[in-house]
């Protein structure tokens, strides 16, 4: 049965925090401009009391809360959360339905220097006076193999961005679709985020990975200086019905 929630009680308060932070010391970097007037945008999710509505990459340090200190990535989450209004829950069982698990593992193939199929594309710049991809967005399309080799079975694209959202350059946050376009998963996707570490988050699936969620292992297979092509080999764990 659906459930709607009220608007978090601490949306006004969060709000309030992070205005005054931005005002302080600002630590949200604006890398996509809305054209659309502020007035005209009281219908969309966005409802934020600024002047303009955009894309904001946000590295916020701890900041104080109620006389306690929370992680700012608490509070971000509380304000995504209030943003979209009145949310909606609600439990999913079939009855017919039996969960299973699958493990795949696999190779992504990229390319970071030239003009290459493979390399990712930097759609939005970081501001000016960053030297480091800290407010810059990539978008990827790159393939994934079932062997180690580029010429070995083509079993799906990894296809998705990257935004950088650490100012020392240290991790990129890394939002892709595994689409499988061969193979016995043909047809089928799963969802991941990632940060530039050893292992990522499954989140969804479709197809034959309805429901899906599991994680991951990330390890790099080879790099190559020269040519800029770098393969990573991955594990994944997936629990889907």
């Amino acid at each position: 049965m659906l459930k709607a929630h009220p608007p978090h009680p601490l949306r006004a308060q969060a709000l309030g925090l992070l205005r005054q932070r931005q005002v302080i010391e600002p630590t949200a970097v604006l890398v996509a401009q809305d054209v659309v007037s502020f007035s005209q945008q009281h219908e969309l999710l966005c409802r934020l009391q600024w002047k303009r509505c955009g894309v904001w990459v946000v590295c916020t340090p701890l900041i104080t809360f109620s006389s306690s200190l929370v992680n700012s990535t608490i509070l971000i989450s509380i304000l995504l959360c209030a943003m979209t209004g009145n949310s909606m829950a609600t439990k999913f069982h079939h009855p017919n339905m039996e969960e299973k698990m699958t493990h795949l593992h696999f190779y992504v193939h990229s390319n970071f220097i030239g003009s290459n199929p493979m390399a990712p594309i930097r759609v939005v710049k970081g501001p000016k006076n960053e030297t480091t991809l800290f407010g810059s967005i990539l978008v990827m399309d790159n393939p994934v193999t079932a062997g180690p080799e580029i010429e070995t079975e083509l079993i799906g694209q990894a296809q998705g961005f990257a935004v950088g959202v650490v100012r020392d350059n240290s991790n990129l946050l890394y939002i892709v679709n595994l689409v499988f376009t061969g193979g016995k998963y043909k047809g089928s996707t799963l969802s991941a985020q990632c940060r530039t570490t050893s292992e990522c988050w499954i989140i969804g699936g479709t197809g034959k990975f309805r429901l899906a969620r599991g994680y991951g292992m990330l390890k790099s297979y080879s790099i190559n200086k020269t040519t800029g092509v770098v393969i990573v080999e991955i594990d994944a764990f997936v629990l889907h019905y």
